[in-house]
């Protein structure tokens, strides 16, 4: 099931009573009611409690008091309302002149007593526009600023009064406003030294060219007052456009906290809360796939989302057509030992596979036919993921090794030793590659430089527990990483502490971020994938036979998916389908998940709402 765990001599499983599906305290979604915990919230909220509604968002208990209506909505307002009166009303007034209603701003102002600017700001806006250069140096120590800041306005200004008296070719006054105002300010020899040179332009185009300045008009003075407004605190001026982020902002969260909100389009109802249905959430069968013979390791689908290609402990691989309702496209035989993984080339016309036969092979998904076989590694291989350049692998086995392939050749360009390679995946942007082992370790390489003799780990993470696969998200940011309950965490732990979990870290900020739970696993490798629009979802399998669908940011669970009879190796989201995934089983078969709508089109297009069987499919 995607490659022998460590401890398998043979690479074959031993296979433990069949998975009881606890059914005390289910819902009517077979999740139990301790699955549906909001983890991912308690950093925010505390001990809060979930509730999924039936318009498929989260409610957080405590936020929200008894009430009726807009009594309540303004009792919770007031209580929770951490803003000023003051701030609203100058963001509302900015909102105004933004939209061009002035007089609107200006009656705001003379009746709520608040001004959008404090005096001196606009007193410096005025001496600015003016070019009067002393006046608006003048103003500086009353907004609040630091004397970094300062400084750095001080230079601001002395730098567009420089230029404008050189433009004036007034050089002698420029001169001395060089050597005695702008000097004593920095050390930066070098911008000194530029300015200085600046003295020799012949004409204002000039000048305007090696200065990189707009000149004495209207909008050089425009970006002297916005240099200087970025240094402002908020108190003295409201960062532009405030009302649109905070709008944005609030619309963004609204998504974030709706379960099951999977459209391609972001949320821009601002008059009602983000809602969304089962509509789009892939939750039930819409094909069984039953033509291997024996467990199926492994599934991916291609770049294009047009093909789903399986790998299976019965020695093939199957590519199987989405298009044609799944039909098979091309089965691909030449292992000796069961398949572990495939991989996709990044234009989809190469597939490798990986096996316990300890070879790597090359195929032309097009014709089906072998193209190149690699034998180096000494052991089951365990993962091969593409380089972002179309000709280069990796691959990685329990041997010590981590192989740089080219395709085009059977000869590594390189092999790293040091550690056990349990699962490897690398970034669609093609910038860094993250590798995982059985001594606990996450390593990440920078891409770029992975060829190279002395290529550097960049960063490295300890997990608790055995980790078994792991998924980058498609921006390269985030990490999934299962991490089973076998011989997990410290001989001490309590009960409560031994469970699988799906973790997910954010590999720029170098942290454990989410635990997703409610799965079983033991000793089995499982895979697990990051899914919907925006990538809003995880799912992942279970060794209870089910398929378990999470909300990406509060980790709660969304469906326990029932249907196969077997331990669920593998989950891969189809790229170009938010509403569609396909999951490996024990029970030799895959099924591909939808949602209700998308099925009944399904069969209104093409087969008239009649069931059938090709080519060992079966469409439900």
């Amino acid at each position: 099931m995607g490659g022998r765990r460590e401890g398998d001599a043979d690479g074959s499983k031993v296979h433990a009573e069949s998975a009881q599906i606890c059914t005390e305290c289910e819902g009517d979604d077979g999740v139990s009611e301790k699955d549906k915990t909001c983890m991912g919230l308690e950093n925010k909220y505390g001990a809060a409690d979930c509730v999924s509604a039936q318009n498929g968002q989260m409610r957080i208990a405590g936020l929200q008091e008894e009430g009726d209506g807009d009594d309540a909505a303004n009792g919770i307002l007031h209580k929770h309302q951490q803003f000023q009166n003051r701030d609203y009303i100058r963001i509302i007034i900015q909102a105004l002149e933004h939209l061009g209603c002035r007089q609107s701003a200006e009656m705001l102002e003379r009746e709520s007593g608040v001004r959008l600017r404090s005096e001196a700001v606009e007193e410096l806006e005025q001496a600015t526009l003016q070019g009067c250069w002393d006046k608006a140096e003048s103003l500086l120590p009353q907004l609040e600023l630091d004397d970094q800041k300062t400084l750095k306005c001080r230079l601001v200004i002395k730098r567009q009064k420089f230029l404008e008296m050189l433009r004036n070719e007034k050089i002698a006054e420029a001169m001395t406003c060089l050597r005695t105002e702008i000097t004593p300010l920095t050390e930066d020899s070098k911008m000194l030294h530029s300015l200085a040179c600046l003295i020799l332009c012949k004409d204002e185009s000039t000048l305007q060219k090696q200065a990189r300045w707009l000149g004495a008009n209207q909008a050089g003075r425009q970006d002297v007052l916005k240099q200087i407004e970025e240094e402002l605190p908020p108190s003295a001026i409201i960062p532009p456009r405030r009302l649109d982020y905070l709008l944005q902002q609030a619309l963004k969260y609204q998504m974030s906290q709706c379960l099951k909100y999977n459209r391609s389009e972001p949320w821009d109802n601002l008059l009602v809360d983000c809602h969304a249905s089962d509509d789009l959430v892939p939750n039930e069968t819409m094909y069984l796939l039953e033509l291997h013979k024996d467990e199926v390791w492994h599934v991916q689908f291609s770049n294009n989302g047009k093909f789903l290609a399986s790998a299976s402990k019965d020695k093939t691989v199957i590519i199987w057509s989405v298009d044609e309702q799944f039909n098979v496209y091309k089965i691909l035989k030449g292992h000796q030992q069961a398949v572990n993984i495939v991989a996709w080339n990044p234009d989809d016309r190469w597939l490798l596979s990986g096996g316990g036969d300890l070879t790597i092979k090359l195929w032309e998904t097009r014709t089906g036919n072998l193209l190149r076989e690699f034998k180096v590694h000494t052991e089951s291989v365990s993962a091969i993921a593409w380089l972002n350049d179309e000709d280069r692998f990796v691959s990685g086995s329990y041997d010590k090794k981590l192989i740089v392939w080219n395709a085009k050749s059977e000869e590594p360009e390189k092999i790293i030793t040091g550690e056990r390679v349990t699962d490897l995946a690398v970034s669609k942007d093609g910038r860094r590659l993250v590798m995982i082992s059985p001594e606990q370790r996450i390593r990440v390489y920078s891409l770029p430089h992975i060829a190279e003799a002395s290529m550097a780990t960049t960063m490295t993470f300890s997990e608790k527990g055995s980790m078994t696969s792991i998924c980058v998200s498609h921006d390269g940011r985030y990490a999934l990483v299962n991490v089973s309950s076998d011989d997990q965490y410290a001989s001490n732990a309590s009960p409560s502490e031994i469970q699988p979990e799906v973790h997910l870290w954010d590999l720029e900020e170098k942290k454990l971020i989410k635990r997703f739970r409610g799965h079983k696993q033991g000793r089995y490798v499982l895979r697990s994938s990051f899914g919907g629009n925006r990538e809003v979802f995880v799912v992942g399998g279970s060794e209870d036979c089910r398929v378990f669908l999470w909300h990406r940011d509060s980790a709660v669970v969304i469906h326990a998916l029932k249907g196969h009879s077997g331990t669920i190796n593998s989950v891969a989201w189809n790229p170009k389908d938010a509403v569609m995934f396909a999951s490996a089983s024990d029970d030799n078969t895959i099924r591909v998940w939808g949602c209700r709508t998308k099925k009944a089109e399904t069969k209104k297009e093409h087969m008239n709402g009649a069931s059938a069987v090709t080519n060992g499919i079966i469409k439900t």
